[in-house]
């Protein structure tokens, strides 16, 4: 008597999550804002991302990218919220990453 067993697994790394980039992430949430199905954390999230990346000297392309359309996308909001938490966008050199 023989008996076969015959067992196919899933390949290891197909349905591995991916975790979405800086920039995709960034765009969601600045269409959400757009769109008003957003809250302070997606605003909160894009003000820290632009300030950190305002610091760094030189950045790779696509996060200059990303940089400048965060620029546009801010000064054009910057009155989402008001307090002490603003944006300060007036010594903001608008043109360095183009």
């Amino acid at each position: 008597m023989k008996i076969k067993i015959d067992i196919s697994t899933p390949e290891p790394n197909s349905n591995k999550y991916q975790q979405p980039t800086i920039c995709d992430k960034a765009c969601e949430f600045m269409e959400l804002i757009k769109d008003g199905e957003a809250d302070d954390y997606h605003f909160n999230y894009l003000k820290n991302l632009y300030t950190k990346l305002n610091k760094k000297q030189n950045l790779p392309r696509h996060l200059a990218e990303l940089m400048s359309k965060l620029t546009e996308f801010l000064s054009l909001h910057e009155g989402y919220q008001s307090g002490e938490d603003q944006l300060d966008l007036e010594g903001v050199d608008i043109f360095k990453y183009d």
